[in-house]
């Protein structure tokens, strides 16, 4: 575990690395972001290193990295002197001597996030060492360790595709730039760091977590005069981290009561989860353990159960992947790489919302005429800001669009005092966040440009949802304690504004909003329905849809008009999901909307007199605790969970409507990753409502808290009882080599695939056999992807959806065949000079798929450069 140690040491540099700068950034913060720093330093010097590989003026190695580093240093500590040598209006305004005196006053909130981050490194990389391996199957393990080495062979980026020489990366690789750059540093191989790398994600998502609701409890007790030693903030930050990071949904603890029998089986009929809607099996005894089989723990990130117009399963479920089994499968994968990114853009979000506490330095309407008005909100837009956001289209590409507008919501709010309603929709408020949320736009994906060029997708757009939808009791089982927590949390809100006698305005802009989010997406459907019917391309997809036997029975050869009004009315079926998470999150925004209306009766963070503080401005006789104009009681920090709830709300309502496009046709990956993001979502919001409704007095809202915490409870058998099954119970010796299984089940070639990581220098093409038919997670590709030695094709069918296609891949299939099994030396000869092949493998797989003596031929004109009992490297003659 010494290499565990090696990865904290290197963390714990970049985050000192990276400190002053995050201490400067997010001085709006009450912890100044500390929990940010490491996430912040590692994403700037891969930025540095990444940008100097792809512009040529760095190379990918062990100094390129350590010069990336330094710069970032550097960088750090001459922006946080800069501003301290300037006078910092902030340091001013709080009394705030300096990075030193703060961390000595706020050593508490300093051990919590360095034991958690500490503690989380270390236990995930003991249970990722219980089961280690790098497998082709249960994930994509093999294409993300392919990642890892293409990158650590590569010497300028766009790094090579290892599956397809001659070609760069067509995917958003920057994480695994990251990895890469870890994997140098420690000095080891990528199959040894490649679970230690799971940890680190882990423990930065736990970090970045307890920062995002620690900052927002510390801030609602700030507001409210309790700035004593409180632990508030710290334990609802770590519950915040429990729920983002460990959590699993109800799955896990339906598999104890289906196992157990506790429920009568027309309960799981109706309840409808794949594999635990089956009849019991009289064979198996009850058990309060999960015993349908060895990886029952999977049926968590398939909930939901899509229907077809005939009432029957799809076939194809919906991912509904959340971090805790992302964590538990051990998946490398970019939506895990983003997540402390993500919670990073999160943290800049609230920053924006929390200047507007202090007052925003430049306030919007002074920005003058013309385009020095223009030009006003970019002078004052800090570059860290587009670099945040913009790395989220370099990590996951599907997550920009999400934190970016977060982001101009939050900017949105802060920049719109509540005390001044003549500003709410004025041309320079309008102009002010219109143009940030340009610039930020424009600048992240100039800022990752290199990126964008020579990147390909398969994305083909949108489509309609147009028969399938969510049934509501699977889409509780997947996120029912955040429902009740985010509930609770908007139920006291609309209870107090109707005590306050804002009963009309409460109901009306509850209407509204509700309408609003099932009209537009509604609309949108339908308008895309309404193209495809007027384009030859729609019409033609749409009467591939019509010939799908199951929708022909419904619709057969009526008109399109009367076909979508058909599918629509099978389509209601499902209306209870989209009309309760419309509500909620209408009452979500209502709530917020009232509280930008200024009105004479305060909103108190708690039943009292004497508390109050409106949720959007001040109380007349409120002083702000920071200095300039407070947005209210816990006013700023209750918004910021209210606009994470109701984001995340649509997020899941969404796909309802519409879905992208890819390679499978239907909504399975847009389900994969709005969930995903809902999730972390909805978790934040839920943390910081536990803590609001534990301010609140009733017996109502102990009901609420006791529902919100025994479904907390159900959703914590998952992660126990599932990271103990897929580590076989911790009975067996623990490694964190992912590749140490290979050793008894294919040691010839794993003593192979150890020599040429050892021996061969660069990335020389070699040829081994791919997959047959564009196949996936198979064993082809083995040695490319465990050595980042490019290959003609590995998994073909994981290129094509890359690429868009799979035109290269079929084009290069013949040819492999031809080298290996034509009798014809010269013909040989010529295509490996075409595809500047150095090395031909010959291992046990070779032999099963080709002929003997077309294998014999490469010994009469290539070098044997190694063999053992199963395997021979051929090299090319100099």
């Amino acid at each position: 575990m010494g290499i565990v140690v090696v990865w904290w040491l290197w963390m714990e540099a970049i985050g000192l690395a990276a400190l002053p700068l995050a201490f400067r950034f997010f001085r709006r913060l009450p912890d100044r972001g500390y929990a940010f720093a490491r996430p912040l330093g590692l994403l700037l010097t891969s930025y540095v290193l990444w940008l100097g590989c792809s512009l040529g003026f760095l190379r990918n190695s062990l100094g390129g990295a350590l010069f990336s580093l330094a710069v970032v240093a550097v960088g750090s500590g001459v922006v946080y002197w800069r501003g301290r040598a300037n006078g910092d209006a902030a340091a001013v305004a709080t009394g705030d001597e300096g990075l030193w005196r703060w961390l000595r006053a706020n050593g508490r909130v300093v051990l919590c996030v360095e034991l958690l981050f500490a503690a989380a490194l270390g236990l995930w990389a003991l249970v990722r060492a219980f089961s280690p391996e790098i497998t082709t199957v249960g994930g994509e393990k093999f294409m993300e360790i392919m990642y890892l080495n293409s990158i650590g062979r590569s010497a300028q980026f766009p790094p090579h595709d290892a599956w397809l020489s001659g070609y760069g990366i067509s995917y958003y690789y920057f994480g695994y730039v990251m990895m890469a750059i870890l994997t140098r540093l420690s000095g080891m191989a990528a199959h040894m760091t490649f679970n230690v790398g799971e940890a680190l994600l882990f423990a930065l998502t736990c970090t970045g977590a307890f920062g995002i609701v620690y900052n927002l409890v510390k801030k609602a007790e700030e507001a409210r005069g309790t700035v004593g030693r409180r632990v508030a903030p710290l334990a609802f930050g770590f519950l915040g981290t429990v729920l983002v990071a460990v959590m699993g949904n109800l799955e896990g603890f339906l598999e104890v009561l289906y196992g157990a029998r506790l429920l009568p089986s027309a309960f799981w009929r109706w309840l409808d989860i794949v594999n635990i809607n089956l009849p019991f099996n009289p064979a198996v005894a009850p058990s309060l353990l999960p015993a349908r089989d060895g990886w029952w723990w999977w049926r968590a990130s398939r909930v939901i159960n899509d229907l077809n117009p005939l009432g029957k399963p799809m076939g194809i479920e919906p991912i509904d992947e959340f971090p805790g089994f992302s964590f538990l499968l051990g998946d490398m994968h970019p939506h895990v790489l983003a997540l402390p990114f993500v919670l990073l853009a999160l943290a800049v979000a609230l920053r924006a919302l929390f200047e507007g506490d202090a007052g925003r330095e430049g306030a919007v309407g002074d920005n003058g005429r013309g385009w020095k008005g223009w030009l006003a909100p970019v002078r004052r837009l800090s570059l860290l800001v587009p670099l945040c956001l913009g790395a989220l289209g370099f990590l996951n590409t599907w997550d920009l669009l999400i934190y970016w507008l977060v982001f101009v919501v939050a900017y949105g709010l802060s920049a719109l005092p509540a005390g001044n309603p003549g500003r709410r929709w004025s041309w320079p408020l309008l102009r002010d966040v219109g143009v940030t949320g340009g610039a930020v736009a424009i600048l992240g994906v100039l800022f990752y440009l290199p990126f964008y060029v020579g990147f390909q997708s398969q994305a083909g757009g949108l489509l309609p949802t147009l028969y399938v939808g969510t049934r509501f009791r699977q889409y509780f089982v997947m996120f029912g304690p955040f429902l009740v927590a985010i509930g609770g949390l908007l139920a006291s809100l609309a209870v107090r504004r109707w005590k306050e006698g804002l009963k009309r305005q409460l109901l009306g802009r509850w209407v509204r909003w509700t309408a609003v989010f099932v009209l537009v997406p509604l609309g949108a459907m339908l308008v895309l329905v309404l193209g495809m019917m007027l384009l030859p391309g729609g019409r033609e997809f749409l009467e591939e849809i019509r010939r799908i036997p199951f929708v022909y029975q419904i619709v057969g050869e009526a008109a399109w008009p009367v076909v979508v009004g058909r599918l629509l009315l099978v389509k209601l079926r499902t209306w209870v999901m989209p009309l309760a998470v419309a509500l909620m999150a209408g009452l979500g925004a209502a709530v917020v909307d009232i509280g930008l209306h200024p009105h004479p009766r305060p909103f108190p963070l708690r039943d009292g007199p004497g508390t109050g503080v409106s949720l959007g401005g001040r109380g007349k006789d409120t002083p702000s605790p920071q200095g300039g104009e407070s947005r209210g009681e816990g006013g700023s920090a209750l918004q910021f969970a209210l606009l994470c709830g109701v984001v995340g709300l649509l997020l899941t309502l969404s796909v309802e409507f519409v879905y992208l496009v890819d390679v499978f046709q239907v909504r399975m990956n847009t389900v994969f990753k709005f969930y995903f993001q809902a999730w972390v979502l909805m978790a934040i919001a839920s943390a910081f409502a536990v803590y609001w409704l534990g301010r609140r007095t009733g017996r109502g809202w102990k009901v609420v808290l006791a529902g919100f915490w025994l479904l907390f409870a159900m959703g914590m058998v998952y992660p126990l009882l599932g990271n103990a099954s897929r580590a076989g119970n911790f009975q067996h010796a623990p490694t964190l080599d992912g590749t140490a299984y290979l050793a008894s089940s294919q040691p010839d070639d794993y003593a192979a695939i150890a020599w040429l990581n050892e021996q061969v220098a660069g990335a020389p093409t070699l040829l081994e056999a791919p997959g047959s038919g564009g196949s996936s997670y198979v064993y082809e590709g083995r040695v490319s992807a465990l050595t980042g030695l490019p290959t003609l094709v590995g998994w073909a069918g994981h290129e094509g959806q890359w690429r868009g296609s799979y035109d290269i891949q079929s084009a290069r299939d013949p040819d492999i065949q031809t080298i290996y099994n034509t009798l014809d030396p010269q013909a040989a000869v010529a295509l490996l000079k075409k595809y500047d092949v150095r090395y031909v493998y010959v291992g046990p797989l070779e032999r099963s798929k080709y002929e003997t003596r077309g294998l014999a031929k490469f010994e009469g004109f290539m070098d044997v450069v190694y063999r053992n009992g199963g395997v021979t490297i051929y090299g090319v003659r100099k």
